[in-house]
């Protein structure tokens, strides 16, 4: 067994281990002790595929980093709430919901009017997820084509592991 001291220079725990990862030519990286809930554990594992996060290769623009973190954050809110808001607005109709052939209980009693608030809310987030999409394709596109940064490529989980340490 070997064990490594690292620095953290006022980096995160989970940036400088995936570095290091990185840096060492390692493909995946068992954890046990930093970065995930116990929830997430007990669901995924304390296994994470390194390539799921690319970084943003320069440092020069903190902001991309920032900007994508709070995307991404927005994205996968949206993926929990609109089910769940969807859910509870057919609740609200009456309407059956099942999931994986699995029929779910009402989360609330029918009622004959609007279904409320929830419901338009749920209408608005699926407007807004659809625009986010989008964005994010051609964020894709514009790291791809105008940064040439090789984001789309290190994604790639089938990509050779040198772009793993790529930092052109």
């Amino acid at each position: 067994m070997t064990v490594d001291r690292l620095p953290s220079s006022n980096h995160s725990i989970a940036d400088v281990l995936r570095q290091h990862a990185v840096d060492t030519g390692a493909e995946l990286m068992v954890m046990g002790a930093y970065g995930h809930s116990r929830l997430r554990k007990r669901i995924f594992g304390g296994a994470r595929w390194l390539g799921a996060a690319p970084r943003i290769e320069d440092p020069q623009k903190p902001w991309l980093g920032l900007a994508a973190r709070s995307g991404h954050t927005l994205l996968y809110g949206l993926l929990i709430a609109l089910p769940l808001s969807g859910w509870y607005a057919a609740s609200r109709l009456g309407v059956p919901v099942s999931f994986l052939g699995v029929g779910l209980p009402s989360l609330t009693a029918s009622v004959q009017d609007a279904p409320g608030e929830i419901a338009d809310l749920h209408e608005t987030g699926g407007t807004l997820i659809l625009w986010l999409a989008g964005l994010h394709v051609l964020i894709a596109l514009w790291h791809q084509f105008i940064l040439k940064d090789r984001t789309l490529e290190r994604m790639n989980p089938m990509a050779p592991s040198d772009l793993a340490g790529d930092h052109r």
